[in-house]
């Protein structure tokens, strides 16, 4: 079930590294350009994903799941629009603060529409098949939140650094889009097993998409120390960039190995229906820990700190993700035994 997502996986990230590529060949300038306008990219394809998941965690309420999540598409792409317009004349500010409203928005909608706080209406398990999408969706647009606040970072150095980390993410595409796509295989399976009461399965599967996934994390890792200045070169012809580009590379790569932990995690859970706490774990990943610990140690470091920012993250949400997810699996059977 998993293998055709992640040959398609590696088809779409072939298809970014090439269409960089050759952008690169135009100049720098026009790589730097594009990894501007990358994050807001990277949300609308979230917006959809997102929908798609929702709909496959609770499929009887599909269709009045999408008549109520479509019913927002004008909006959503009249507020993208003005991001790529903000993006487009380098207010990056205007562009962060514009999601993260959107993210914290979101985060108060979700127990108050799943458990009707207040005038709202107890949705329960509708309001979880929302909170499962939004929580995938956000597991994109919070790249983008956290692409857009690095870009800021980093701006206050040199251009240069968001050239770098522009690079960085079409590079990474390769090494977690066939994660992601073996996670996408596991969570019908953890789904299936966990309705058919087959907890001792759900355990197996996590495992061992754990184990396939760090499999792919130390490959990746593997080839960023022994080869980082022939992969950065591959978009710029510029020496001083492409010895930073090295170094950058084999600081961020410490932490690929740690995170097939949050990521097998995460995509458990939404296989559980557990939206909230599957949100929990990329908030943390992508906006609660890396971007205050990225500008205190930029502060500290200069912009070497930032590259440390991405494995100190990894390394403290994989804690979290564990104890997360087993309290999560703990919970469930609880209310699987209480029900029988």
């Amino acid at each position: 079930m998993a293998l055709p997502m992640v040959l398609s996986m590696l088809v779409n990230s072939l298809y970014n590294i090439i269409d960089s590529f050759f952008v690169a060949q135009i100049g720098e300038e026009a790589m730097t350009a594009l990894s501007l306008v990358y994050p807001v990219q990277n949300f609308i394809n979230a917006v959809g994903i997102g929908f798609g998941v929702g709909i496959n965690a609770v499929i009887e309420l599909g269709v009045r799941y999408s008549v109520i999540a479509f019913a927002f598409t004008l909006i959503i792409i009249v507020g993208v629009t003005f991001e790529k317009l903000f993006q487009a004349v380098g207010n990056m500010k205007t562009t962060m603060i514009s999601l993260m409203c959107g993210c914290i928005t979101n985060i108060v909608l979700d127990p108050v529409l799943i458990f009707g706080y207040g005038p709202f209406p107890e949705m329960g398990i509708e309001g979880a098949a929302l909170a499962t999408g939004i929580g995938q969706a956000l597991t994109l647009a919070l790249s983008s939140l956290l692409i857009s606040a690095l870009n800021a970072i980093l701006a206050a150095y040199s251009e240069v650094y968001i050239l770098i980390l522009g690079i960085y993410y079409k590079l990474q595409t390769f090494i977690y889009l066939p994660a992601n796509g073996i996670v996408q295989g596991m969570r019908p399976l953890i789904g299936y097993n966990y309705g058919a009461g087959e907890n001792k399965r759900v355990s197996q599967i996590y495992k061992i998409v754990l184990c396939m996934s760090g499999i792919i994390m130390v490959i990746g890792t593997v080839i960023c120390l022994l080869i980082p200045g022939q992969l950065i070169g591959l978009f710029t012809h510029s020496e001083a960039t492409i010895q930073t580009g090295e170094t950058a590379l084999r600081i961020i790569g410490a932490g690929f190995i740690v995170s097939a932990v949050s990521v097998t995690s995460s995509g458990a859970l939404e296989g559980l229906g557990k939206g909230t706490p599957s949100l929990l774990i990329s908030l943390c990943r992508y906006v609660v820990v890396i971007i205050p610990t990225a500008f205190l140690l930029s502060r500290i470091f200069g912009a070497v700190g930032v590259w440390n920012a991405f494995w100190i993250t990894e390394a403290i949400t994989a804690i979290i993700s564990i104890c997360v997810y087993y309290k999560a699996i703990a919970q469930s059977r609880l209310s699987q035994s209480t029900v029988k």
